[in-house]
């Protein structure tokens, strides 16, 4: 039999982590909210929880020697592809030309970051969700953030007030900060969501769709594709709940799903034309443009073209990476002479444009930048690897549809934005948990 450790100790480190995990979603909304006071340092909820379960975990843990390291060990081999991009990272320091006081702060951020997201969450949410009941607890609440999350889009920035001009496209993303925070988050929650109720369903083994299954499952990604005015995260969106609904509904729900794609172009007719401009807009890298009196349409790079432009002229200079957090420090002397934007930056469909909008980088560009090519192959290996357990190289992980439809959201989101932000972030130690239990964890745990 095995030790049993400090109960009260254990189910403090427990709620410390189902709290971290819950308050995810929730990651601007000292910005959303204005009878807040503002903050000056740039944290979230979750920033404070996931330390605070850390530290309950390792107390617990403590007097018992044994038990730390087998968790330990459990923990290396859940985080080994992190290790391998920490590696490439660190190689990348070297490329650093200047050691000065902004570039010791960059490296510190990022550093900071990719320890919290990559590490520590792992760490504390593995235990959380090897125990079936706080999973259920942990995905309950985490579901009724979601929720809030969706329908703060709503209250903070109605749809119709977009679409007339009256509020940028850019602050559609509710609780998350921006639209594509809110696209990519919900590329990678919604696929994870969806799959924690349907095996809720299939434990409970009915047949019938209960409001646990349809809210989160079905009705979520409804109101949260309907609120999404980035492109790659409709896409990631779309993608990965077809990956995780194929698993559960076969080719019927794939078909059933993809037609729920629809519901983007909902609303009247101006919203909709207004709609599919937006989300056109938002991933494009040339745009179409007629002035008047001319018949043939000319095409004119947008903000997009010329910073993926940069970006390939920085890694084709700089192979090995300029620099772990040193992405955007380096990037700006590639860019060659930028036009002035032609007009106003008025119209809201424009914005991303004709101005240089926050959170348009590419992930993939992002680490072959500042890591290289070797960080590039590191980054691979991490989400291959994400895929192979969950698909069921030493038996499916927990909730492996999900995971398998989060990952390939996430790869599709995040060639048009990062998830190294506030919110989407930790999702990334929410994979890496997930996929290193096995589906019948309750059942070995009890053998």
């Amino acid at each position: 039999m095995p030790e049993t450790e400090n109960t009260s100790c254990s189910t403090a480190a427990r709620f410390a982590a189902l709290a971290a995990f819950v308050s995810i979603p929730l990651a601007d909304f000292g910005a959303t909210l204005d009878f807040l006071p503002k903050r000056d340092l740039n944290l979230a909820l979750f920033d404070l929880l996931v330390w605070v379960a850390a530290g309950l975990w390792l107390g617990c843990r403590l007097p018992d020697r044994d038990k730390l390291f087998t968790e330990l060990k459990k923990w290396l081999v859940c985080v080994w592809p992190v290790l391998v991009l920490l590696a490439a990272a660190i190689i990348s320091l070297a490329q650093i030309p200047a050691w000065d006081k902004k570039s010791l702060l960059l490296v510190a951020k990022a550093a900071f970051q990719w320890s919290e997201y990559l590490l520590v969450a792992p760490l504390v949410f593995m235990p959380l969700f090897a125990d079936k009941k706080w999973r259920l607890r942990a995905f309950a609440g985490f579901a009724f953030t979601v929720i809030l999350s969706v329908a703060a889009v709503a209250w903070r920035t109605p749809l119709e007030e977009v679409f007339s001009g009256k509020i940028h496209p850019y602050f559609v993303g509710g609780l998350l900060g921006n639209r594509h925070t809110f696209g990519i988050f919900m590329a990678i929650a919604l696929p994870l969501l969806a799959e924690w109720a349907f095996a809720e369903k299939r434990s409970a083994e009915t047949k019938t769709f209960t409001p646990w299954v349809i809210v989160p499952a079905l009705l979520l990604p409804i109101l949260a594709l309907r609120a999404c005015l980035s492109a790659g995260g409709a896409l990631g969106i779309i993608a990965g709940l077809t990956v995780t609904y194929a698993k559960n509904f076969r080719a019927g729900g794939v078909i059933a799903f993809l037609l729920l794609g629809v519901l983007l172009l909902g609303g009247t007719e101006s919203e909709r034309l207004e709609k599919r401009r937006i989300l056109a807009r938002s991933m494009q890298t040339f745009r179409p443009q007629k002035r008047e009196g001319e018949i043939v349409a000319q095409s004119r790079p947008t903000m997009r073209a010329y910073r993926w432009a940069a970006n390939l002229s920085l890694i084709l200079n700089n192979p090995l990476g300029v620099g772990w957090g040193q992405y955007q420090r380096s990037l700006q002397k590639y860019y060659g002479d930028l036009p002035y934007p032609e007009g106003t930056t008025d119209d809201p469909a424009l914005y991303d444009l004709t101005a240089n909008e926050p959170l348009t980088f590419s992930w993939f560009f992002v680490m072959a930048c500042e890591i290289g090519l070797p960080g590039l192959a590191a980054l691979a290996l991490f989400l291959v690897e994400l895929l192979w357990r969950a698909a069921g190289r030493n038996g499916n992980s927990v909730l492996s549809g999900g995971i398998c439809g989060a990952v390939i959201g996430l790869a599709i989101a995040a060639v048009f934005t990062s998830p190294l932000v506030r919110g989407a972030g930790p999702l990334l130690g929410v994979l890496l948990a997930l996929s290193a239990l096995p589906e019948n964890i309750e059942e070995r745990s009890q053998a």
